[in-house]
This record gives C-alpha cells, sequence and structure tokens, in this order.
C-alpha cells in the first residue's frame, strides 16, 4: 500500500487557506457592503440637510442648479439609487 506522507507545514498552509477562503474573505464582503450602505445613507443625507454630494457645501439658499463651490450638479431629492 502505498502511503503519502504530508508534513506538518504543509498541513498549516493548507488549513490557512482555507481559513482565508471561508473566514476572511466573507468578513471583508461584509465590510465592504456595510461601508456602501454607510455611504449611500451619509449621500441621502447630505441631500436631505441640503448640503452638496460631492464637497459638503452647503447649499440652502443657493438657486442655481450646480455647487458654487466644485462645480457638482445639484442632486434632487427624488432620486432613486440602490444601496445594494
Amino acid at each position: 500500500m502505498l502511503t503519502r506522507h504530508v508534513s506538518q507545514r504543509t498541513q498549516m498552509w493548507v488549513m490557512a487557506i482555507f481559513g482565508i477562503l471561508f473566514c476572511v474573505l466573507p468578513l471583508l464582503i461584509v465590510i465592504r457592503k456595510y461601508r456602501r450602505i454607510q455611504e449611500q445613507q451619509n449621500t441621502n443625507m447630505k441631500k436631505v440637510a441640503g448640503f452638496c454630494v460631492a464637497c459638503g457645501y452647503n447649499l440652502r439658499g443657493i438657486t442655481s442648479a450646480r455647487c458654487p463651490e466644485c462645480g457638482a450638479v445639484r442632486a434632487s431629492l427624488n432620486e432613486n439609487h440602490d444601496i445594494a
């Protein structure tokens, strides 16, 4: 019978690779999703509060369609964005 000896170092590398694939990678995906949701909520809060979404300039009382600070087009409150 032919038996193959697997060294302890090889076993540790295999366990490390599985640990990265099944623990760390999903955690990174969840963190990325959370950050996207936070960014979208911050953008929505800026719109509601009357600030420029691009630079944060206070747009309350300004009637132009562009931000005087950075020139970005003013976002309307009716725009529908996907969080996903």
